[in-house]
């Protein structure tokens, strides 16, 4: 499971390695370090997708149209011809990794009395509401840890996944 960090607008520059300095909101920026592995994609280049790593993070914010924005500094792998000072490219930071687990839609998880919940399909088409303890949350997907089991059913407000 991912966790992107935010997907944000910035203005590739060559001065020696490929690098770009991305304005993050402050509540992106306060999950982004040094090592995050980055994923870069090019307007221009739309098939393009280059991987890198955050640089540094600014220490202190600028006021951007409102809001406090920090710049972050990365560094990207990427040696392709296409690419030119001055392309627009939108990045996504892993803040959070995790391979091999089960979660959920954050979307379905409903939380009552600190307890959190899904609501199951069992084999008969009955639903009823099951508790598990979740683990990693992000804005897309919950961590399930216990209560819940692979191949469970689980309703959200859109669809069944």
């Amino acid at each position: 499971m991912a966790r992107p960090g935010g997907s944000q607008f910035m203005v590739l520059a060559r001065s020696g390695a490929l690098s770009a300095v991305v304005p993050f909101t402050e509540l992106d920026a306060a999950a982004i370090v040094p090592g995050q592995t980055v994923d870069a994609v090019f307007d221009a280049l739309p098939d393009l997708t280059v991987r890198g790593t955050v640089q540094a993070v600014a220490p202190a914010g600028t006021a951007l149209s409102g809001a406090m924005s920090y710049n972050a500094t990365i560094q990207l792998d990427g040696t392709d011809e296409r690419l030119k000072e001055g392309l627009s490219v939108r990045t996504t930071v892993h803040t959070i990794e995790r391979a091999d687990v089960l979660s959920v839609p954050t979307s379905a998880v409903h939380i009552s009395d600190g307890q959190s919940s899904v609501m199951v399909v069992d084999a008969s088409g009955a639903s009823h509401s099951v508790t598990f303890e979740p683990g990693v949350v992000t804005a897309d997907r919950t961590e399930v840890l216990s209560g819940l089991n692979e191949g469970d059913t689980v309703l959200t407000s859109t669809a069944v996944h």
